[in-house]
């Protein structure tokens, strides 16, 4: 079951170019360690690239895949993640260890 929170801000400082485009919702896993971190283009005509800025460096990211929710490293011990051409209207989900 995962819990909702209002803002990301708990775990996020912020998106590097403050671009009204990016939405991001954080969750939580009960009972478990890791948070998530949802990424949306609210841009519906074009792509978009981000950059959050975590408040602290993270052990491990890793972004869940769309097509089977496999789970794939993209970093550790890491302070921003980037999301590249995010397609309009669309999200990415990361699972982030802190």
């Amino acid at each position: 079951m995962f819990k909702g929170r209002d803002h990301a801000g708990d775990l996020v400082a912020g998106e590097a170019h403050s671009d009204s485009a990016c939405m991001v919702a954080q969750f939580k896993e009960h009972g478990k360690r890791a948070e998530y971190l949802l990424v949306v283009n609210r841009d519906l005509s074009s792509p978009k690239t981000f950059t959050l800025t975590l408040r602290a460096p993270a052990d491990s990211v890793l972004v869940v895949r769309r097509t089977d929710g496999a789970h794939v490293p993209i970093g550790t011990a890491i302070g921003t993640i980037e999301v590249r051409d995010l397609a309009p209207g669309t999200g990415e989900l990361f699972r982030v260890v802190p």
